[in-house]
This record gives structure tokens, sequence and C-alpha cells, in this order.
């Protein structure tokens, strides 16, 4: 492990007058390991060179298998500074990176998209990658005014409306030809769906750049514009309810499926009882087509009735329902802490990798409560990783 901020403050004072590539080669050199590429991230997205990077103090940011991050705290906000050091390394594996797990929310996707249009030059059209890349794609179409397309069997296909370059404000628009179209997805990993994209556009005798809003870092040669560098795994937040993650995750109920029951609803039990019946669903977190691994609710067992059609009406997807099995008293005498050691348990005894929690509070201290430190759990409302 090397301080990297000791390493710049020498190459500064002794050497003041290097230029990038000098100062690359004196820690190359230093630290015997080749760098390809270093970058720094803030919570404000700012992408700066490794000539901007030693104007920083980075005393007490270590390097450490690659990765250049602060000493690790208790919890770690995706909005936290995040130091990253890339480096060629064929052997690194995923249980070097760690401290990587990052929730990317869908905020910043949409944050990266409106980012990446200061880079790419003139186009004449923005391409999405199905499916996800749909959504970078028609905010950089809306912001530059230009035609959104799909890709449908193996088709492009432009989106129209009340004209034919997609709405009214669109029918003055002049497309200019010799302009490319750029190929956009939200994240690139093996290039897989790219390279599809791609043929198809070839077939057109279009000229076309690509792009993706964040890659995997190993990846970044893939495609000519990127936003931001991604460790692997990382949890993405408009796919965690819908795609292979979902599988692994445990999800609290109340507060992720449906809303909270208001404090009023649930001292009266008739009322409670019409609440959980008639609650209404959080339909961006409901696994409509991938059933999670379980649902582990602080609800007592005598609500498993109710619950069960609620989720059944809801066409909620999960393998297991687990409820509260003790008494109301003894659930609600230190509900914090009991409710949070009941699914602390549960999580730890179960295959589950993921838990996602409503309340924050129930969430950290059921991190705290684990004794698997691999299991992830996420506070869904403050969407961070705990």
């Amino acid at each position: 492990m090397y301080e990297l901020g000791n390493l710049l403050s020498q190459a500064k004072k002794y050497h003041s007058n290097w230029n990038e590539k000098e100062i690359r080669s004196y820690m190359e050199n230093t630290l015997n390991m080749n760098i390809s590429t270093m970058m720094f991230d803030t919570c404000d997205n700012f992408l700066i060179t490794l000539e901007d990077l030693i104007k920083k103090d980075l005393s007490g940011v270590y390097l450490q298998y690659g990765f250049i991050h602060p000493q690790k705290r208790k919890n770690t906000s995706i909005t936290d500074l995040r130091y990253e050091f890339f480096q060629d390394n064929k052997n690194m594996t995923e249980s070097d990176i760690d401290g990587s797990k990052i929730l990317v929310s869908t905020s910043e996707l949409i944050n990266g998209s409106c980012q990446i249009i200061n880079a790419i030059p003139p186009i004449r059209g923005v391409v999405g990658c199905p499916r996800s890349g749909m959504i970078p794609a028609s905010i950089i179409a809306t912001h530059l005014s230009v035609p959104l397309y799909g890709i449908t069997d193996n088709k492009l296909v432009k989106m129209t409306g009340r004209s034919d370059n997609g709405g009214q404000r669109m029918v003055s628009f002049e497309e200019r030809t010799e302009l490319p179209l750029l190929l956009v997805d939200d994240t690139l990993h093996t290039g897989k769906a790219m390279s599809q994209a791609k043929e198809v556009i070839q077939k057109y005798n279009y000229k076309y750049i690509t792009s993706s809003i964040f890659v995997y870092v190993g990846s970044k040669d893939k495609v000519d514009y990127y936003y931001k560098g991604l460790s692997h795994p990382h949890i993405l937040e408009w796919n965690m309810f819908h795609g292979r993650i979902t599988r692994f995750s445990m999800l609290d109920m109340d507060g992720v499926l449906c809303e909270d029951p208001p404090l009023k609803k649930i001292k009266s039990e008739k009322e409670y009882i019409e609440y959980l019946s008639q609650a209404r669903p959080i339909k961006k977190n409901i696994p409509y087509m991938t059933p999670c691994y379980a649902i582990c609710t602080a609800r007592l067992e005598k609500y498993r009735g109710v619950t069960e059609d609620w989720l059944k009406e809801n066409n909620v997807k999960y393998n297991n329902l687990i409820m509260y099995p003790h008494s109301r008293e003894k659930r609600d005498n230190a509900f914090l802490e009991e409710a949070s050691k009941y699914k602390a348990d549960t999580f730890n005894n179960s295959n589950a990798k993921f838990f996602i929690e409503s309340c924050k509070h129930q969430a950290n201290r059921i991190k705290n409560l684990l004794s698997d430190k691999e299991k992830i759990v996420i506070s869904i409302t403050e969407k961070r990783i705990c």
C-alpha cells in the first residue's frame, strides 16, 4: 500500500517543471506498474487528467489493488468523493476490488446523458441500443433537437410523430446527412449489444460514432465517448428490480413494494387490514418479470392472507414471503432493534446476496448485524449501499 499524496508531493517539490509524461514515468517507476488511465471522480462528476490530478491534495488517499480510494468509512454514500485508479492488470479479480460495489441512480444516468452532450461532435440523430440505451438516447436527442432512432427486427427505425423527425417542434428540422449518427447505451461491459447495434447501422452505410454513459473500466476503448468508468460489480437503480440481481435479492415490503402505512392506520386493526388490502404499490420497484429471492417483512404472520392477496393482485413475482413470527408486543417493544435483528438473521441464513430496505436506520442496523460481510444491504430511500 502506497500513500499516493506523498509520491505526488515529491514529484511536484523536486520536479516542478515536469510535464504529464514525466510525472507518469516517475509514478510507474516508483510503483513498478503500468498506468493506463487515471481519473478523478467527484459527486459533481468532473473528469480530469493526470496533469490536473497532481495539483490536488491527495494525502490520506491510498493505492491498493490498483485502485485509489479514501480510507474505508462505515457508510459510504454514492455522493461521497471517490478516487479511482485504473491500471492494466489482467490478473485482477472481483475480490480484489474492495469497496467498488456502487449503486448508480437513475438521476445519475440522466445527468450523465446531459453531460456527455458537451463531449460529442455535431450529429444528425441518436440511436439507442435496446433497451436501456433508449433512456440516454431520448435525453440527448431531445436536448440537441435531432431525430431519435430505435432498432427493431434488426432495422433502424426513426421515431416519428407529428412530423417526419418526431414531434411538432421538429417540423422545420433539416437533416445534415454528412454528419454521423450517435449510437448510445446506458452501460457497456462486453460490448455485445453495442456490436449488434453497429451491424444494423452498417447495413445503411451511415456514418456513426459510439458512446456509453457508463463503461466497465476494462472496456473504455470499445466506445468513442463515455461519461464515467464503473468498477464491476455495480448495481443500476433502473435495473435493480428487473434483472439478474432481482433473483438474488431479499426485499422489504412496506416502503419498497408499497407505501408505508400511516401511523393512525396502524393503531386501528380494522383500518390497518383495510389499508393492507388497498396499499398503493410503488410500481417502479415491483419485480414483474424476474421473481425476487424473497420478501422479508416485519408485518405479523397473521396478516399473511391479506398480504398474499395484495401481492397477487399487483403481479409481484417472488419465491418466498417471510413474515415476523412473534407477537406484536415483542416486535414493538424495541421496534428498530427487533425488526432489524429479525431481518438480519433471515438474510444471514439465506442464499440471498442483497437486502433492499426502505428504512435507512434499519438498513444500517441490518448491515451491522450481519455475520457475512460480503452480503450487501441497500437503503433504497437514500439510494446508497450501507
